[in-house]
C-alpha cells in the first residue's frame, strides 16, 4: 500500500506548482489538504464493514482501484472543483488501505513473527512516501503544467501492479472461518503453517457481534484499559500534527526561509529519509525491546518538538 501513503507526499509537493497554474488561494489549498484526512476517515469507517462482507483481498483491490481512479482524475484536473473531486476519491482509497493492509497482514501472520510482519505495511508506506518525494523533486524542473500532473499521476502505476499481486495471494483464514468456510480456510492455514486453534474459534460466524458488544457495553477492567489506551494513542498521535508535517512540508520550509522550489522539495526528501530510517529501527527492535518501550520513546520524540514543550512558557518561536 506504499503508493497510497505516497499520495500525501506527492500532493504536498505538487501544490507548489498547482497554485501557480490554477491560481488557487491559500484558503483553498488548506481545504484541499485538510479534506484528504476527512475523506480518509470516511474510507476507514467504511472499510471495516466492507472487508467483513467481501473479504480482505477484494477490499484491498477496491482500495487500490479507488485510489487509481482518484490519481487519474487529479492528473487530468483543470480546475479546483475537479481537484476536490479527485482528492475525495483518492482519500477514500487511502482510508481503505490504512485499515485493511495491517489487518490482512496480522491475520495471515504466525504469532511468533506477527509483530515484525505487522510493521511491513508501515515500512513500505514510508518507502512509498520517500519515493514520492524523490519523484516530485525529479519532475520539478519540467513545465509547470506537466510537472505536477506527473507528480500526482505516477502514483497510479503501483496500484495496478499491486492489484495483480493481491489477486494471487490467499484470502485471510479468519475471514473464511467467519463466513463458515472452514474447509477453505484450512489451505491457507496449512500453507502458512499456522497451528493456532484459537484462530478458528475466535473467527467463527456470529462471534464478531458478541465481541463488539462485550468490548463496548460490558468490558472487563483490562479490556477497558486497552480500549481507552488504543483510542487515546491514535487520537493524540493525529492531534499532535504529525500528518500536517507531511501535508504542509514544503509550506513549513518556505516559512522557515527556503525560497527555491527545488530546495523545498529536497527538504521534504530529508523528512522521508529520517522517517524511513526510524521506521526500520522500530521494525527490527519490536520483538527485542517490546511494544510499550518503543511507544513511550516515540511519544517523547513527538512531544519534544511541539510548541510550548521547551523554552519556557512561550515554547519555540513560530515559523511564521
Amino acid at each position: 500500500m506504499d503508493g497510497l501513503l505516497a499520495d500525501f507526499g506527492a500532493v504536498s509537493g505538487a501544490l507548489i506548482f498547482i497554485k501557480k497554474e490554477l491560481k488557487i488561494s491559500e484558503v483553498k489549498v488548506e481545504i484541499l489538504l485538510d479534506s484528504l484526512n476527512l475523506y480518509s476517515l470516511n474510507g476507514s469507517f467504511a472499510a471495516g464493514r466492507i472487508c467483513d462482507r467481501i473479504g480482505r483481498r477484494y477490499t484491498k483491490v477496491l482500495a487500490l482501484t479507488t485510489f487509481f481512479t482518484g490519481a487519474l482524475l487529479m492528473c487530468a484536473a483543470n480546475c479546483y472543483a475537479i481537484l476536490m473531486l479527485s482528492n475525495m476519491v483518492a482519500g477514500v482509497g487511502v482510508g481503505f488501505a490504512f485499515i485493511i493492509a495491517p489487518l490482512y497482514t496480522a491475520e495471515i501472520s504466525p504469532a511468533a513473527s506477527r509483530g515484525l510482519l505487522s510493521t511491513f505495511p508501515e515500512v513500505f508506506m514510508n518507502v512509498g512516501l520517500l519515493l514520492s518525494y524523490i519523484t516530485t523533486y525529479s519532475f520539478s524542473n519540467l513545465a509547470t503544467r506537466l510537472s505536477w500532473r506527473l507528480m500526482v499521476g505516477i502514483g497510479a502505476i503501483p496500484s495496478v501492479l499491486l492489484v495483480v499481486g493481491i489477486l494471487a495471494m490467499p484470502e485471510s483464514p479468519q475471514w473464511l472461518v467467519m463466513q463458515g468456510r472452514i474447509s477453505d480456510a484450512e489451505q491457507p492455514l496449512g500453507y502458512l503453517k499456522l497451528e493456532e486453534n484459537d484462530v478458528v474459534e475466535e473467527a467463527r460466524p456470529n462471534n464478531s457481534a458478541r465481541v463488539w458488544k462485550d468490548m463496548i457495553l460490558h468490558p472487563t477492567p483490562p479490556i477497558r484499559h486497552v480500549l481507552i489506551a488504543a483510542v487515546c494513542i491514535h487520537f493524540f498521535r493525529q492531534s499532535s500534527g504529525v500528518d500536517a508535517t507531511l501535508l504542509y512540508g514544503p509550506t513549513i520550509f518556505e516559512k522557515a526561509g527556503i525560497a527555491a522550489s527545488d530546495h523545498l522539495l529536497l527538504s521534504t526528501i530529508a523528512i522521508g529519509v529520517v522517517k524511513l530510517i526510524f521506521v526500520l529501527v522500530a521494525m527490527f527492535s519490536l520483538e527485542k525491546i517490546g511494544r510499550r518501550p518503543l511507544l513511550l520513546i516515540s511519544l517523547m520524540g513527538m512531544i519534544l518538538p511541539l510548541p510550548g514543550s521547551r523554552g519556557g512558557p512561550h515554547g519555540y518561536r513560530s515559523l511564521g
